[in-house]
């Protein structure tokens, strides 16, 4: 238990911003702008229900956000003190807006949110420290604990588990937890299949399960065996008439077992074909409860993907990939009509709108934001984040062009082909209506067909506001009559296709590139802007790009002083840090740094925690050559003097010192070198983590690490970009 501990603060935090330490370089005293008195470590007590309570000058906050913004009441402190237990061992913590524990030079995962809880030795006298913070003061804050079990154990708060229809023949997955909280590595057998299982480690895992669910009954138990013993799990039967029916899909990101909520037509028919409704929650808010909240309509059906996680990725990144598996999966298990498929979200969930109706134009029949924010940097201003204090850099100037697509603005052009209703509350108190203003101005101006429906008593939610009957009035009505087709991108990796065309290539990586199509008497014409090559795979005639005229049978189309056709080609597209963490990988440690097992531990718990992902830990030890070549797995290595096969040692050993570095080993194959000789830039590996920097900026290929970085941010780091070759059309 805790009872006492101590707090340094207030320091003004830049909004999501990685690396910085505040209490770098170490110091007597220091100093905030939030206030004029030095700093000093003072003691704060807990309130009868555990939590902790800072109190701050809330005159002064509230200057400091009519000068800043949310900006200017981002506020942190450092918590340090002891946790008292009776019995030293290892324990189960739940941190609630706590992210993490340092301790013994060591650092624990947590989850922020307090949903799950980390793995964690204690012995009643080490000193824990610990950042919390939050925007317009501090949060409330505790942290709990309960002794763990003695050897491994399915740890049961979280399983991913689907509903099942009356009378159905499920043949599916389960994910399954199973952690390790003992201080050696173990292997656990789920159903007789073997996993490995490093210290203080949880895996979530899928498991394939076949049943009958019965027509009558509301639940059925499905066995499973955990090192031989039988367990059971119960799931739900339900009727096509249930406020919401689970179902769950295997993600080709990393294996994992991912679930979305389905709301069935009213008298569903399955032989029927259904419009569809892709719902994006906000967040905090579970898949279930947005679906639960829809009412059953008569035409579509509506699905609701779940962010990974509740908080989730801001539906960038894996959160948008997760939207987008669950748009295809549901495409295969029900019949639905691809020409009325509606894009609908709120809050965070309307960010997401935003972010996927400017990525993707082609797939939408309507898009519907509400309480939207259109990015981060317009949601929550980042100017007194540390590098821009400091100035910009190279490296910062990539970071900017990184972030370009999901500024959504830069791509309003791709919605002069989509119909766009905003919904907006004129009271929302949580994501201010400006956005939906500014982005109606901007639609407006640019020629679009759109409308804003405006509730000028309302807040950022209210009962019925996603049956609003004027958002669906104009959802059915808006048509497009546009023969041009729009199409922009700045990530290629994000999105590269609308309308029939594929962007293969383009000149300059991260700037702004796209075409303009249109069908006319049987030819088509193209105008692209930054485009080396693309092919436009279901169309067969003539072709006019850029006023060359071709006659096209399938080719690569490739931009030299004039378009020509090629049979065969070899593109060439930037690789991103992120890009590893987007199929099946591995995290392999050196065993020759005891340091190396412990962030790469760390890693995979916070993967499993944010991203509700599956992240194997394995020494190099473990690494034979049959192995890497066989499983095709991408390969995270964490340390600078890993031991590892020929496949992997020749591209390792060419990898950046002190850096984090992608290196293409095949086409489709990656390796990720975490490899770092100077053991003072360890703690900036924790800024490198999927998950601590979702929703931010995404890194590019290679990230040189620098002290400084503790100091002044992104600022003192320097990086690149590589690129890996693809080949069109894919061999064979």
């Amino acid at each position: 238990m805790i009872d006492t501990l101590f707090i340094l603060g207030p320091f003004l935090a830049g909004v999501r911003e990685s690396f910085v330490d505040y209490l770098y370089p170490p110091m007597k005293e220091y100093s905030s702008p939030i206030t004029h008195e030095l700093i000093h470590w003072k003691p704060v007590v807990a309130d009868t229900d555990g939590y902790f309570r800072i109190s701050v000058d809330t005159q002064n906050l509230k200057l400091l956000n009519e000068e800043h913004g949310l900006a200017g009441v981002n506020l942190l402190f450092y918590v340090k003190g002891v946790i008292r237990v009776d019995t030293p061992g290892v324990y189960l913590v739940r941190g609630r807006h706590v992210g993490s524990l340092k301790m013994g030079g060591k650092r624990y995962a947590l989850n922020y949110y307090g949903d799950y809880e980390g793995l964690v030795p204690l012995n009643g006298k080490d000193t824990v420290l610990f950042a919390v913070g939050g925007l317009g003061g501090v949060r409330p804050f505790k942290i709990d604990v309960r002794k763990a079990p003695d050897t491994p154990f399915v740890y049961t708060e979280d399983v991913t588990l689907p509903d099942l229809l009356r009378g159905e023949a499920f043949n599916g997955y389960v994910g399954i937890t199973v952690a390790n909280p003992t201080l050696k590595p173990a292997k656990v057998r789920i159903n007789g299949r073997s996993y490995n299982l490093e210290p203080l480690s949880f895996l979530k895992v899928p498991v394939k399960i076949h049943v009958k669910a019965p027509r009558k009954g509301d639940s059925v138990k499905v066995r499973f065996y955990f090192n031989g013993r039988p367990l059971y799990i119960k799931l739900a039967v339900k009727g096509t008439d249930a406020p919401y029916v689970k179902r769950t899909y295997l993600s080709s990101v990393d294996s994992s077992v991912q679930y979305y909520a389905v709301k069935f037509p009213v008298k569903f028919n399955p032989r029927k074909r259904y419009g569809l409704v892709l719902s994006l929650h906000g967040a905090a808010v579970k898949a279930e409860n947005r679906c639960r909240n829809h009412k059953p309509r008569k035409k579509e059906i509506v699905v609701c993907p779940t962010n990974r996680r509740r908080w989730g990725f801001d539906w960038e990144d894996w959160g948008r990939v997760d939207a987008l598996e669950v748009l295809e999966e549901v495409q295969r298990n029900f019949k639905v009509d691809r020409k009325r498929i509606f894009l609908m979200g709120t809050s965070m969930g309307g960010h997401g709108v935003w972010h996927l109706c400017t990525s993707y134009p082609s797939v939408w029949k309507a898009c519907m934001p509400a309480a939207a924010w259109l990015s981060i940097d317009l949601y929550i201003p980042t100017h007194l984040q540390r590098y821009r204090l400091f100035g910009k850099t190279e490296f910062v100037e990539l970071q900017e062009r990184l972030y370009q697509q999901v500024r959504t603005t830069q791509l309003f052009k791709n919605l002069l082909n989509v119909p766009v209703v905003i919904l907006q509350g004129g009271k929302d108190d949580n994501v201010p209506p400006f956005h939906a203003r500014l982005a109606s101005d901007l639609l407006s101006r640019l020629g679009a067909t759109f409308r804003l429906v405006w509730r000028a008593d309302k807040g950022h939610w209210w009962d019925g506001s996603l049956d609003d009957p004027d958002l669906w009035k104009w959802a059915y009505r808006l048509k497009v009559k546009r023969k041009e087709r729009y199409f922009y991108t700045y990530d290629l990796s994000v999105s590269d296709s609308a309308y029939g065309v594929k962007l293969l290539e383009v000149k300059s990586p991260f700037y702004r590139a796209g075409f303009v199509i249109r069908r006319r008497r049987g030819k088509l014409f193209i105008t692209t802007e930054n485009v080396r090559a693309l092919v436009i795979p279901g169309y067969r005639g003539k072709v006019i790009i850029d006023g060359d005229t071709l006659k096209y049978d399938g080719e690569v189309l490739v931009k030299y002083r004039r378009w020509r056709k090629m049979r065969r080609y070899v593109y060439r597209r930037p690789v991103l840090i992120r890009d590893v963490f987007m199929r099946p990988f591995v995290f392999v440690y050196s065993t020759s740094e005891p340091w190396a097992r412990d962030v790469a531990v760390f890693y995979a718990n916070a993967w499993w925690s944010y991203a509700n992902g599956r992240a194997p830990v394995l020494p190099d030890t473990a690494i034979t050559e049959r192995w890497v070549k066989s499983n095709g797995l991408n390969v995270v290595i964490v340390g600078a003097r890993a031991k590892l096969p020929s496949f992997l040692s020749n591209p390792y050993s060419r990898a950046r010192e002190n850096a984090v570095e992608v290196v293409p080993l095949t086409y489709d194959r990656l390796l990720l070198t975490y490899k770092v000789s100077d053991t003072s830039l360890v703690p900036l590996l924790y800024s490198l983590v999927p998950s601590s920097i979702r929703s931010v900026r995404a890194m590019p290929s290679w990230v040189g690490l620098r002290k400084d970085a503790r100091m002044y941010g992104i600022h003192a780091l320097e990086g690149g970009l590589k690129s890996r070759a693809g080949i069109w059309p894919a061999r064979r």
